[in-house]
C-alpha cells in the first residue's frame, strides 16, 4: 500500500452517495406532472375534495363543456373587471411615446 492520502470525492460523487443514503426519498419532480403536484398540494391543504381530483372527463364531455360554457361574460363585465389593465396599458404607451419624443428631441438638440 502507498502512503498517499485518500482521494477527495467530486461534488457529483458526494451528491450521488448522499442520494443513495436516503432510499425512501425520491425527486417528486421526476415522478409527478405539475398538474398532479398541484392537485396533491390542494388536496393536502383541504381545498379540493378527493373525488374532484380522481374524476376524469371523456373527450365528448370536454367538447360539450367547451361548446357550452357555464357562464356568459358580457363586454360590460370585462370592462368593469379589467379597467385597471386598460388604464395601466394606456399609461405605459404614453410613457413610451414620451420617452421616444424626448429621445428624438435630445438627438436633434444636442450637438454631436
Amino acid at each position: 500500500m502507498t502512503d498517499q492520502p485518500p482521494r477527495r470525492r467530486s461534488a457529483s460523487e458526494r451528491r450521488a452517495a448522499k442520494k443513495n443514503e436516503k432510499p425512501g426519498i425520491t425527486n417528486p419532480y421526476t415522478i409527478l406532472s405539475a398538474a398532479e403536484r398541484r392537485d396533491r398540494d390542494r388536496l393536502m391543504a383541504g381545498k379540493v375534495r378527493a373525488k374532484a381530483i380522481t374524476t376524469k372527463l371523456s373527450a365528448e364531455e370536454i367538447a360539450e363543456l367547451l361548446h357550452n360554457p357555464t357562464r356568459e361574460v358580457t363586454i360590460d363585465d370585462l370592462k368593469r373587471d379589467y379597467q385597471h389593465v386598460i388604464s395601466d396599458t394606456r399609461g405605459m404607451f404614453l410613457l413610451a411615446g414620451g420617452l421616444v419624443v424626448l429621445e428624438i428631441a435630445l438627438a436633434l438638440l444636442l450637438p454631436r
